[in-house]
């Protein structure tokens, strides 16, 4: 690449969505093609504090991320503070400016080897106006104390100008730092959006903004502050699950609109096979589920596709006790059973267990610590049974397992022999459960499973693990309760799905011969003239 003098002038460019403008190119930032216009935004808090905020601010990180990722030019990534320079890397430059007692006199590009970065001038000249800038922040500092601060800085320069400024003609490489930081990491994003690189700094706890403490950096950062603060998670590795309510949760007139607009378009059969699906469970009324729950999927609220992902607006509901009239209870739940694909489960527990505690021992080797599959190992083991399926529906089933591992859906902690047990349970999961999967088309209509449980039991660990698998799937599921028992919530948490009470409740309600035809009641005329 070759050397130019000085850089067009970079400005800091202001915007009303920095999650979706740090992406644009630079041809599209719309201003004078003498200048470069960056973004360096500080994302301070969250929108609120219930699961569902976090859960989507981590999703917004998680879906930057990735993107950025994908990009054909420069992106760094700081979870846990700038990496400090080792003694025998910085050696040749500590010599340098040892023998420099006038700090004014630096001309970085001297000390450090920069291959990739063409403007030589320009980078002289903002690490000189960084030293003056640490010098108004940093009050009486002595030239020893300079001098730490710009071997430190001459140190960062050195190792991370080549891996951002190595793109041909020039484009705005990206760095996102995500988490605690120190004032000389500051001045280092600083002078790195000098030279014509996009800064994004987030931390999920306002009373971190360490910038605030620096007030001479006001001139170069443009502060989003959310109205909520909570400790910060570890950088996401996953989407998390969100729940949406439907835009018309109380009014049906304007859910009838949702539910019938066709904006989303229209789709190939199987055009998505070889996505993964993403739950977004409505909360909705009781009389909305009914009407919902024949409803393809492209024409339910929520349903969206994006970056290899189906978003899939499924049901997940309980319905507690009876209504006074037990012959609507049937009526209702043969109009559910008339659906498509729809798969009826009459008793409590219902998995049949094929694995033994010998095969727990066994399996839970081909699980990584962080959750992740040894696909190779599992696909090459005496448990895989799925190899006749197709391998897109394979990549589901195994990346689904991976997502329950990590999930927080469970009442009880994780741990490995459990992990196992999740593996086991559904590599072995009954053939009429597995053909709702193969039958899924994404957008259109969603696979359903019916439970109907009349007694006393609970649902066993196996239960339980099916039903949140189907679940990340993006199935509907309903469970009946007339006795209005607890069972689901002894061991999946209950703010995954709703829950209907009806006014009544029956004991051992025997379930009648749903396939004969519903008796229509006789009028009285009927009566007086037969």
């Amino acid at each position: 690449m070759g050397r130019k003098f000085f850089l067009p002038a970079v400005i800091y460019k202001q915007t009303s969505n920095i999650f979706q403008d740090i992406l644009l190119p630079l041809s599209e930032r719309s201003v004078l093609s003498e200048n470069i216009p960056v973004f360096f935004y500080r994302f301070i808090g969250v929108d609120g504090n219930d699961k569902n905020s976090i859960n989507e601010y981590y999703n917004k990180i998680f879906l930057l991320d990735r993107k950025l990722t994908q990009l054909q030019y420069g992106y760094l990534k700081f979870t846990d503070h700038i990496p400090n320079p080792l003694f025998n890397e910085i050696n040749s430059i500590k010599q340098r400016l040892d023998n420099i007692n006038n700090i004014e006199s630096i001309r970085l590009a001297t000390l450090i080897k920069n291959n990739k970065y063409p403007y030589e001038e320009h980078l002289n000249q903002k690490f000189l106006e960084l030293i003056n800038l640490y010098k108004t922040y940093k009050k009486n500092i002595n030239i020893s104390a300079l001098k730490n601060f710009s071997l430190k800085i001459a140190y960062w320069t050195n190792r991370y100008i080549d891996q951002l400024f190595y793109k041909e003609p020039f484009e705005v490489p990206k760095i996102i730092f995500y988490g605690e930081i120190n004032v000389h990491e500051i001045f280092f994003l600083i002078f790195i959006s000098m030279l014509g690189c996009d800064v994004l700094f987030i931390h999920s706890q306002i009373e971190k903004d360490t910038f605030k403490s620096i007030k001479c950096s006001d001139k170069y950062t443009t502060l989003i502050q959310n109205s909520k603060s909570r400790p910060l998670h570890e950088f996401p590795k996953s989407e998390r699950i969100v729940r949406k309510a439907t835009v018309a949760y109380n009014a049906s007139e304007e859910i009838q609109k949702i539910i019938y607009d066709n904006d989303s378009g229209l789709y190939k059969p199987w055009q998505f096979a070889k996505y993964l699906t993403q739950p977004i469970t409505l909360k909705t009324t009781y009389d909305e589920l009914m009407i919902l729950w024949n409803k393809e999927a492209k024409l339910r609220p929520e349903f969206r596709v994006d970056t290899n992902k189906v978003y899939v607006p499924n049901l997940f509901a309980k319905i507690n006790g009876v209504p006074q009239d037990i012959s609507t209870y049937w009526d209702t739940f043969r109009k559910l059973l008339e659906a498509s694909n729809v798969y009826l489960i009459d008793h409590v527990p219902f998995t049949k267990v094929t694995y033994t505690r010998r095969d727990l021992c066994t399996t839970v080797f081909l699980i990584n610590e962080d959750g992740t599959l040894d696909r190779n190992k599992i696909i090459n083991s005496d448990i895989y049974k799925y190899s006749y399926l197709k391998s897109s529906l394979q990549d589901f089933i195994l990346s689904k397992i991976e997502e329950l591992i990590t999930s927080d859906i469970f009442v009880l902690p994780m741990d490995r022999m459990f992990q196992a047990k999740i593996l086991n349970t559904v590599l072995s999961m009954d053939e009429k459960i597995l053909k709702l999967l193969e039958q899924f088309d994404f957008p259109q209509s969603i696979p359903k499973i019916i439970i109907y449980d009349n007694s006393k039991e609970i649902f066993n660990d196996d239960d339980i693990i099916i039903i949140s698998f189907l679940y990340l799937s993006g199935i509907d599921i309903i469970i009946f309760t007339p006795t209005s028992y607890n069972n689901i919530e002894v061991r999946m948490k209950s703010d995954l799905f709703d829950v209907h009470q009806l006014p009544s409740v029956a004991y051992e309600l025997p379930m009648p011969d749903l396939k004969e035809p519903v008796r229509k009641r006789k009028s009285i005329l009927s009566l007086l003239f037969n």
